[in-house]
């Protein structure tokens, strides 16, 4: 099931817009899919898919994971441990980068 299948937004000052009107850092086309809400008698390692592209101009993040993927993590309230992150970097053409994500030790 997708989840969220649009243009993701970040303003400068950390928050997310998905309107287009407003002033932004960098933009990425991004589709969140659960795999679990179609199939909820599978058991997924992960059953979260965050497939994200860069679409605005170079924002100086390498990677969409790196800036905002724990801001797409929140805002779509993602368990980070269940998700597989999929990736496409526009300076890397035909090549398409995955993640995972460990919580930080907050000691």
């Amino acid at each position: 099931m997708i989840i969220f299948d649009g243009t993701y937004h970040l303003r400068p000052d950390g928050s997310r817009d998905l309107d287009r009107g407003s002033s932004w850092v960098c933009a990425w086309r991004v589709r969140i899919i659960n795999l679990a809400k179609s199939r909820p008698t599978v058991r997924h390692l992960k059953p979260t898919i965050v497939i994200a592209c860069q679409t605005s101009p170079k924002s100086g993040l390498t990677s969409c994971a790196e800036g905002v993927g724990k801001k797409i993590s929140k805002d779509f309230n993602l368990d980070i441990n269940r998700v597989l992150w999929i990736e496409h970097i526009p300076s890397n053409p035909g090549r398409w980068h995955t993640a995972v994500f460990r919580p930080q030790d907050s000691s």
